[in-house]
């Protein structure tokens, strides 16, 4: 079965990818300038539900003790849009690189010295946080891993906006019954349709 490629173009922001760099900091290896804190994402950690984002991870930062980290990510499977050496040695990368398969869908990925890698990926419609790091295992263990949150989807029947779907909304939209004031599937009035979107509480 063909695999659906993602396209650059597709993606929320297009021009400015989310960027986590891997460094070298304090003795240890980490991702996005800080240690794994459980349940403590940055704020460029902090990712829309449902949504085709454009990320960049760069291994630039590691001086004399550069690494290839291979860079894991729950719960997300992603693309692999470009791969570049920015400022490692470039003769040893070739050779490297002639054996990589950048096709299809991925959940690890190797990032050698001196490299950028970008990648597409869909966060999942289901909010929580899960954790992206490095999969040696003594890199994993000295804190080499982040927290990835992805924020809740709005539910589509939540017409008043206060986080659940209740009777509050089915009064709004009895009242709004005819008009466009509690459209919910976009049609342009409030009838049946909508009610049945409120009755299946369901996100967008």
């Amino acid at each position: 079965m063909p695999v659906e490629r993602y396209l650059l173009a597709d993606a929320a922001n297009p021009t400015a990818p989310r960027q986590w760099p891997i460094s070298f900091v304090a003795m240890e290896f980490v991702f996005n300038g800080g240690l794994f804190v459980d349940h403590a994402p940055a704020a460029n950690e902090i990712v829309p539900c449902d949504t085709l984002e454009y990320v960049e991870f760069t291994n630039t930062g590691g001086g004399m003790m550069w690494m290839a980290h291979s860079t894991h990510m729950h719960g997300r499977s992603f693309q692999i849009l470009s791969r570049a050496n920015i400022n490692g040695n470039a003769a040893n990368y070739a050779g490297v690189s002639a054996g990589f398969n950048d096709t299809g869908w991925k959940d690890t990925i190797m990032i050698w010295p001196g490299k950028r890698v970008r990648l597409l990926v869909r966060w999942s419609k289901f909010a929580g946080d899960f954790a992206y790091h490095c999969h040696l295992l003594e890199h994993e263990d000295m804190g080499m891993m982040r927290t990835i949150r992805i924020e809740a989807c709005p539910l589509l029947g939540d017409i008043n906006g206060d986080g659940i779907v209740d009777a509050t909304d089915l009064t709004f939209l009895f009242s709004a019954w005819g008009t466009p004031n509690a459209d919910l599937n976009g049609d342009g009035t409030t009838d049946s349709a909508d009610l049945s979107v409120i009755l299946s509480g369901r996100t967008m």
